[in-house]
């Protein structure tokens, strides 16, 4: 039976002792947000964002799981202590399995993670039983004036017709799209209108603090890389806050064009994901195979959350 809980009143003064020991894997929450991820989590642990603990004689740990729009999908959003604090890497893998197992109770199929591919937790999350499949760049970029407008966005709304899932399909692969949630969950989305069809698209991700923006750039654009990134900081009057971009290979948004549009890199991640279930095809025994009271038993597997041994945790 697993260990983890719900988050009690009596647990607050645990929680509040945490504060600044912990690991975001959220990126989107942590940058816009803000710093103090594991604050935000305990008040808002109401709704989407809710709070876990494991709790044993002489250790305690504290998990954050961001349950998304999408019923399928959920973040693994902060874990403190972290490694670097003194957390043991089996009170680490025990509160991941119970992780596990409270997003699938919530219907969650895929689990998702961001992290520094040099950072202990890495280890401890592939132990868990997470895979890598992607790697991504965080870039910053201070308030400041923005260079002259040499494209235009459009929101995808005023886009009339089916050049938007032309776009992604071409753009985003396959692997990403059964494991994230869609482009489309950002809280903007906008398009750059060619003649020949979009020439890409822009992911706006809002926050109290600062906006992470994805730029997508169709293969077939005849608009250049850092005129789409100019279009996007002038949508999102990045002279007035501080962007963060999320860079993946597979986006088009090269290096050169994030240096030239003043873009600092922040940091490596690596994007990884766990399946809470598996399904499996019902199968029925022949009747020389097993039988019972004269009753051929049916077997049958149906989904339940996965443990890192291998087999179907224990609910």
């Amino acid at each position: 039976m697993t260990e983890i809980r719900p988050l009690r009143l009596h647990d607050l003064p645990f929680v509040y002792r945490l504060a600044g020991q912990g690991v975001n894997f959220d990126t989107q929450l942590g940058l816009t947000v803000g710093d103090d991820a594991l604050r935000h989590a305990v008040l808002a642990s109401l709704g989407r964002i809710q709070v876990y603990v494991v709790r044993r004689h002489g250790a305690s740990i504290l998990g954050q799981l961001h349950y998304l729009d999408t019923e399928q999908h959920a973040r693994l959003a902060h874990i403190a202590p972290s490694i670097d604090d003194g957390a043991s890497a089996d009170l680490w893998l025990a509160l991941l399995d119970g992780l596990v197992v409270m997003a699938g109770q919530r219907g969650v199929v895929t689990l998702i993670a961001e992290v520094g591919t040099s950072a202990p937790e890495f280890v401890i999350l592939r132990r868990s039983g997470f895979a890598t499949y992607t790697r991504q760049e965080i870039w910053v970029r201070p308030p400041q004036p923005i260079d002259s407008l040499s494209s235009t966005l459009n929101p995808v709304e005023t886009d009339t017709g089916n050049s938007l899932p032309a776009l992604i399909s071409s753009v985003v692969p396959s692997l990403i799209k059964h494991v994230e949630p869609p482009v489309t969950a950002a809280d903007r989305l906008y398009t750059v209108p060619e003649r020949r069809g979009p020439a890409g698209m822009v992911a706006v991700y809002e926050g109290p603090s600062a906006d992470l923006i994805e730029v997508y750039v169709s293969p077939q654009a005849e608009a250049l890389p850092g005129q789409i990134l100019s279009a996007a900081l002038t949508t999102v009057q990045a002279e007035k806050r501080t962007i963060y971009c999320r860079v993946r290979s597979y986006m088009g948004c090269p290096a050169s064009a994030l240096s030239g549009a003043c873009f600092d890199l922040l940091t490596t991640q690596a994007a990884m994901y766990r399946q809470t279930a598996a399904r499996v095809q019902h199968r029925t025994y022949d009747v020389g195979e097993k039988v019972e009271a004269g009753i051929a038993l049916p077997t049958s597997i149906v989904d339940a959350p996965w443990s890192r041994q291998g087999g179907p945790a224990t609910l």
